[in-house]
């Protein structure tokens, strides 16, 4: 399997996660933050982020391009395995950390490095052409 059928595949599981985690929220809101509104947001900011690491690993799966120089292709495919990591921590954080409603999320700090750093590490793959 190639590394960007790797991230279409993983963005259309993810994105389908994503329509999950709003029914989910739609036919369980209010009984999911009762009276508390910091609950409702948490879940809501999670959501959100379960929606940007989909369209992250949709959109490089679908111009993705392994380069040739070693030091490249190590950097994507460094970058490759941040992104595919992030939607799983995400996704995890979503059910984990709202219901806690205390303002430290590791879950969701982590997803969020590693859908930036993974996004950075194939940057100098766009700037460097075969």
């Amino acid at each position: 399997m190639t590394l960007n059928r790797l991230h279409q595949i993983i963005g259309i599981f993810t994105l389908l996660v994503f329509l999950g985690t709003g029914a989910y929220m739609r036919f369980s809101f209010p009984e999911l933050y009762g009276d508390n509104e910091s609950v409702r947001y948490l879940y809501r900011a999670n959501h959100i982020y379960i929606l940007c690491a989909a369209l992250v690993n949709l959109v490089l799966g679908s111009y993705f391009g392994v380069r040739s120089e070693v030091w490249v292709k190590r950097l994507q495919a460094a970058g490759s395995l941040l992104l595919v990591l992030a939607p799983v921590l995400l996704v995890l954080a979503f059910f984990v950390e709202p219901p806690k409603a205390v303002p430290e999320r590791p879950l969701t700090f982590l997803g969020i490095q590693a859908l930036f750093a993974g996004a950075m590490l194939h940057l100098p793959a766009a700037f460097k052409r075969d």
